[in-house]
């Protein structure tokens, strides 16, 4: 089953979008995606390596969750931010 995951994912274009991300973004994102690239990084040699260490790739996991938690709490804490600048800028337009 991971191995029909893993051939559908489109590893060009992640990579285009991370560097799309990494261009135009603040530094709290470009650190969240670099907590997020090393802990995929982590949790891939893990699954190569570690098998049946549950423990090990359990923790893992948990360190990746996490990490990508932390990537879509500064990505929306930005785009509140922009939207809520959008919204003054409209106000400020229609006094």
């Amino acid at each position: 089953m991971a191995s029909d995951v893993v051939s559908k994912w489109d590893l060009a274009a992640y990579r285009r979008a991370e560097a799309l991300l990494r261009i135009l973004s603040q530094q709290s994102v470009r650190e969240a995606l670099e907590n997020l690239d090393e802990a995929g990084a982590n949790l891939g040699d893990a699954w190569r390596t570690k098998s049946g260490d549950n423990a090990a790739i359990d923790s893992l996991l948990a360190d990746h969750r996490k990490a990508i938690e932390q990537l879509v709490d500064v990505s929306s804490d930005i785009m509140q931010h922009r939207a809520a600048a959008e919204l003054l800028r409209q106000r400020r337009r229609t006094r």
